[in-house]
């Protein structure tokens, strides 16, 4: 045994690196006298949690030192027995995730009937040998504080030394500063039962691959400088110890609401009259444990999921019914503005309001004529309606007009106030004018890879705690969650969205092994696994059909058309569906070992994590409008007289739009090998291209 030991503390030497990944059970030590100071080698010294009644005891070395190396976080009763000494026991000491604690025993010599009961106070917790700076949220905080998106990692920016830099709904550990330093990716390393669980791909700063209710935690660490060899891996750490079941049938069940009407308006929303965008959120929590085998074996179970509804104001240009004809109006000598145009500018630079509120024209002051409408058609011999019938697709899908304000001022509520004087809005009110529509959906923010709260989520947790004998104890954990929610949603009614899905999950294992009263090992093993996707519609089976119907096609290429004036019509953006997979398998080993009043822990954990992420970015054609190399002709104030600016510019975009103009046309072609001798193209990979990469590592430390 001698020889292993040696040979065991030699190779953890050799391998020491940077980190051990922690613990996440407790250490309490110390020393056993009598009252005159002299150390009792022999003294049995049992810790009882009086939750589970497990019991577990070492006896004192040679040097009246004792050492458990690893006990599951608890409320614990110390005792030290020897015959001819009474038995003195603290009593309701409670243990912290992975604390290191002195407990000293002072023995009276008297009966063996006879004995001396210490209780703790919770402060005493605090004499703990580590150096790491930190602070600890227990269960009953955990339990008690308040958060929005009952979300425990929230509660991380209560703790001294970290401050909030952003914040979002129910997100607002997004991103945080430890002790100054910006928790951006892999800053801070959130672990769960000893296992990393960051994401470790999203900067998102203090993130667990699955939502982490306050229900579900024992108890919460967090160390903001960590000075420890164990406290590897980042700036900061975030330790969480999740609940387990005890001798006691117990369950709760939460449903908490969150709804805008509730809550209060911000600053500059009350300044500028706008009203926050509308949304519910109902969460469901219900929890339940106990014990399977009372003293034995026990249970802890959590459902958590989640609902989002949302209501937004959307605000979206579209051709009036004249431009789609391919009639251009304007006013001459003067630039079209919207109803809530401040005039401005001087000679013919002026841009004034040239419609009222219901879109009726309205001849401005500085205009030197009537209002005229010109066809932009039969000008430019290169340019005629679109032939592929698309652009004519788009405008019977595209709503006509119902509000001839500016955007800025749609959404500020407020006429007048919202564009500088001379200046030019998107829209023109006879020509452009905005759509303004309520758009149900499932999400406020709209993240792309449904790292928000603000998602419809389904979890199931369940935790099983088993004790073989008094020198072997397992734990197993298990995470199975669901999330999804809307992402590039169009801008039109009756457009096709994507969908942002993330199926992440999470197993922990620990075994804890007294080889001898001087010797314990703790293994552990889990996997954290993230798969996250924002799929588009083009590869959602149940809209591709629809979308490539309304899509132009060129010899067998559904294309992704742009044109200049809606680059985002029934369809948003390009259609680029990405996602990833990425497993992290986690093994590691530590063994404590006790010799004479020196304690050595010493250990090695091996990670083997890799990740295959997919795009399907210019996979498909994407056609930009444009004019390209061959400038517009025939529309020009010569030709058009009274036709200035921001006018002429807007006619030759609406000739461009409703022809169909290009610009470029992209595509990117894919290699699957180094030995390829083609390329391949959408035709001919019935999945988006994927790439892998494997990302291996091991550390070790010696204490």
């Amino acid at each position: 045994m001698g020889k292993v030991i040696i040979a065991s503390l030699l190779f953890v030497i050799f391998l020491s690196t940077q980190a051990l990944a922690q613990s996440s059970n407790a250490t309490v030590s110390g020393t056993v006298s009598d009252s005159t100071g002299a150390l009792i080698p022999g003294v049995s010294v049992t810790a009882t949690n009086t939750q589970t009644g497990i019991v577990s005891t070492v006896i004192t070395n040679e040097s009246g030192t004792y050492n458990f190396a690893s006990l599951q976080p608890g409320v614990y009763n110390f005792s030290a027995e020897l015959s001819g000494f009474q038995t003195q026991t603290y009593t309701k000491f409670e243990l912290g995730l992975s604390q290191q604690v002195r407990l000293n025993f002072t023995l009276q010599v008297g009966g063996v009937a006879q004995s001396v009961e210490v209780t703790v106070a919770a402060d005493t917790l605090l004499a703990a040998t580590s150096s790491s700076v930190g602070g600890v949220l227990p269960e009953y905080r955990m339990r008690d504080l308040p958060t929005i998106g009952r979300d425990a990692l929230e509660l991380v920016n209560v703790m001294p030394g970290i401050t909030s830099a952003s914040s979002n709904i129910g997100t607002a550990r997004a991103s945080a500063t430890f002790a100054g330093i910006y928790a951006g990716v892999g800053a801070v390393n959130t672990m769960r039962d000893g296992i990393t669980v960051s994401d470790g791909r999203y900067s998102v700063g203090v993130f667990a691959s699955t939502s982490i209710n306050p229900d579900l935690v024992g108890e919460m660490r967090v160390v903001v400088a960590p000075a420890d060899a164990e406290m590897g891996r980042g700036v900061g750490q975030v330790q969480i110890l999740t609940k387990s079941g005890t001798n006691q049938f117990r369950g709760s069940a939460v449903w908490n609401i969150q709804n805008s009407a509730l809550d209060a308006n911000t600053w500059n929303g009350n300044r500028v009259g706008t009203t926050p965008t509308w949304y519910n959120r109902n969460q469901i929590t219900g929890s339940y444990g106990g014990p399977i085998v009372r003293n034995k074996t026990f249970f802890f179970t959590l459902f958590n999921g989640q609902k989002m509804y949302s209501r937004q104001n959307i605000v979206t240009p579209v051709l009036t019914a004249e431009a789609r004809k391919g009639n251009f109006r304007f006013f001459p000598g003067v630039q079209n503005g919207n109803v809530d145009q401040i005039p401005g500018g001087t000679g013919n630079t002026a841009i004034a309001p040239v419609v009222d509120v219901l879109g009726n024209p309205v001849r401005p002051a500085a205009a030197t004529g009537d209002l005229r409408s010109e066809s932009v058609f039969g000008r430019d011999p290169l340019r005629a309606m679109d032939p592929t019938g698309f652009i004519q697709r788009m405008l019977t899908a595209m709503p006509l007009p119902n509000d001839y304000r500016s955007a800025e001022c749609i959404q500020l509520q407020q006429a007048g106030a919202c564009t500088a004087t001379g200046t030019a809005s998107t829209t023109d009110g006879l020509n452009i004018a905005n759509y303004r529509w309520v758009r149900r959906g499932d999400t406020v923010i709209g993240n792309q890879f449904g790292t928000e709260e603000d998602t419809n989520r389904k979890q199931i947790n369940v935790k099983i705690d088993h004790q073989f004998n008094s020198r072997h104890k397992l734990s197993g954990s298990y995470t199975w969650e669901r999330q999804n929610n809307k992402s590039n949603p169009s801008p039109w009614p009756g457009g096709f969205d994507g969908r942002a899905d993330r199926e992440p999950s999470v197993f922990t294992s620990s075994l804890v092994s007294t080889l001898s009263s001087s010797l314990v090992n703790e293994a552990r093993w889990g996997r954290r696994y993230n798969v996250s996707g924002n799929t588009q519609p083009c590869d959602l089976p149940d809209l591709r059909d629809a979308l490539y119907a309304y899509l132009p096609s060129v010899n067998g290429y559904p294309v992704i058309p742009q044109p200049v004036t809606f680059g985002n019509h029934l369809l948003q953006a390009t259609c680029n569906s990405v996602g990833t997979s990425s497993p992290m398998w986690t093994y590691a080993d530590s063994v404590s070992w006790t010799k004479s009043k020196h304690t050595l822990k010493g250990g090695a954990e091996l990670r083997l994590a890799k990740t295959e992420g997919y795009s399907s970015v210019n996979f498909r054609p994407v056609a930009a409008g444009g004019a390209g190399n061959f400038p517009v002709t025939g529309i020009e104030t010569t030709t058009i007289p009274g036709l200035i600016g921001n006018n002429l510019t807007r006619a030759r975009n609406l000739l461009l739009t409703l022809s169909g103009s290009l610009s470029s046309v992209s595509q990117s072609f894919r290699t699957n090998s180094p030995t390829a001798t083609e390329f391949l193209d959408m035709r001919q990979i019935e999945q988006p291209p994927s790439r892998l990469t494997i990302t291996n590592e091991w550390n070790a430390s010696l204490t």
